[in-house]
């Protein structure tokens, strides 16, 4: 296993501790909007596959971890629970292997991957030994960027590995075109202005979906679900919106 003791490098500030996968140039209290919006989103849903009985957990990308990471919110109700990240960009990675060492997280491991690859990250020993692929695991997915592959290659790896009973869970910046245009305007999220990588359409994030079945309410802006005490604030700008799923692998 890649996880060890690390020295802990210098921490980002709250400003900037966003994932990699947040590839937008915008002014930071808009971009801070946004992110916290998918945030809450995969920590809501996170703990809804606790309660569920989810036992094993796998994140793409990592993003960068903290307090506030999916390992926490999970390991609060459940405290064996296993976690594998998956990240293939070095920062994440530096500072997921000094902030999880084996006496302070001994079910929580890091290792190297990615979407681009996710069916060999998935087939590795130290992956292996994390996850029982036998029995039901809660997949969580957020922040694709554009050069990740095709949707439904992506669908299929992880259809294929995952035991009837596992979740999905994916949590997308998407453009807010005409595509989505039917959905209530007050159900924006945020917006940016200029993004540095293209985000996805919720075309996109519908065939990421392929194969799982949705429960209500579907695929839709993080805002119709009922996440208790949390009220993200909107904004004039309707560029961009963050839509959540969370899918259900049938037998």
């Amino acid at each position: 296993m890649i996880n060890g003791e690390a020295s802990a490098p210098a921490w980002p500030t709250a400003a900037t501790r966003r994932p990699r996968s947040w590839p937008y140039r915008e002014p930071p209290l808009v971009s801070t909007t946004l992110f916290r919006a998918h945030r809450d989103f995969l920590r809501y849903a996170a703990a809804l596959l606790v309660d569920s009985g989810i036992e094993q957990y796998l994140q793409v990308p990592s993003g960068l971890l903290d307090g506030t990471s999916v390992h926490e919110i999970v390991q609060r109700r459940r405290p064996a629970a296993r976690m594998l990240y998956l990240d293939d960009e070095a920062e994440p990675l530096r500072y997921g292997l000094a902030y999880l060492t084996p006496a302070a997280t001994p079910y929580v491991h890091m290792v190297p991957g990615g979407l681009g690859d996710i069916a060999a990250a998935l087939a590795r020993e130290d992956a292996a030994t994390v996850l029982d692929f036998l029995r039901p695991i809660g997949i969580i997915l957020g922040g694709i960027t554009a050069h990740e592959p095709e949707p439904r290659a992506i669908a299929a790896a992880l259809h294929e590995r995952a035991a009837p009973g596992s979740r999905l869970v994916v949590s997308q910046a998407v453009h807010n075109d005409a595509e989505s245009s039917a959905e209530s305007s007050a159900r924006t999220v945020n917006a940016l202005p200029a993004p540095s990588a293209e985000p996805h359409t919720r075309k996109y994030v519908r065939e990421l979906m392929a194969g799982w079945a949705l429960p209500r309410p579907g695929m839709t802006d993080v805002r119709v679900w009922r996440m208790p005490g949390y009220r993200p604030s909107t904004s004039t700008h309707r560029h961009y919106r963050v839509v959540g799923a969370i899918g259900r692998r049938e037998p």
